[in-house]
């Protein structure tokens, strides 16, 4: 909020007189919200705003990422609901955060799905990546610099290993008991499961020759 201080002042100075805005429901959010993304390939998602239905000129928000999964490529503004920015966007990889703070002159902005900046993220581990909202404000065109943000949206990203494959099952199980092992991998047609136990008997059979030559 203390972002916006200037755009505050400026709004008060030109509408001291504008009726008050009433009870809305406006928010912040990320699209997507969810993914399968795969570890050195990059992704974007869209910070948006919901205005709830009313005028706002201004938005400021921190989000947070962890910096052993992500770490942020570059920031864009291009397409963005705001035309001029108290704070530019700006990110930490080390800390893991990104920070704005924007707006928009009278007559601002009202609608469900403003664009306020693009962010590029490069995947680094496996596994399951949060980002989400440390704090926010929107500000009502009202004149008083009303805050009516009332939700903040997450994110939840499915970071995938290079050598696996979307929906695959393979390993899913593994038992082993001498020399027979039995892997799981259900949903595979009949011809898959054929190559996965051509290759395993192939790996037993070398393993078993390179025993004998050894010994």
């Amino acid at each position: 909020m203390k972002k916006l201080f200037p755009i505050l002042i400026i709004s008060i100075l030109f509408f001291a007189f504008a009726p008050e805005v009433k009870a809305t429901s406006a928010s912040l959010y990320l699209s997507p919200s969810a993914g399968d993304y795969t570890v050195g390939n990059t992704f974007s998602i869209e910070v948006k705003v919901n205005s709830g239905g009313v005028a706002i000129n201004a938005a400021d928000a921190t989000l947070i990422f962890e910096t052993n999964d992500l770490e942020v490529v570059k920031i864009s503004k291009t397409d963005s609901v705001f035309s001029f920015w108290v704070e530019e966007p700006t990110y930490s990889n080390t800390v893991g955060t990104i920070d704005f703070a924007g707006g928009k002159p009278s007559p601002g902005y009202t609608g469900s799905v403003g664009t306020i900046v693009n962010i590029t993220f490069k995947v680094k581990t496996a596994g399951m990546a949060n980002i989400t909202f440390a704090a926010g404000s929107i500000l009502a065109d009202d004149g008083r610099g009303t805050n009516i943000l009332t939700h903040m949206g997450t994110g939840v990203y499915k970071l995938t290993a290079k050598d696996a494959e979307s929906d695959d099952r393979f390993g899913v199980s593994v038992a082993i008991s001498g020399n027979v092992a039995i892997v799981g991998a259900y949903g595979k047609g009949f011809s898959q499961l054929l190559e996965v136990v051509l290759l395993i008997i192939f790996t037993f059979v070398t393993a078993f020759v390179l025993t004998l030559l050894v010994t």
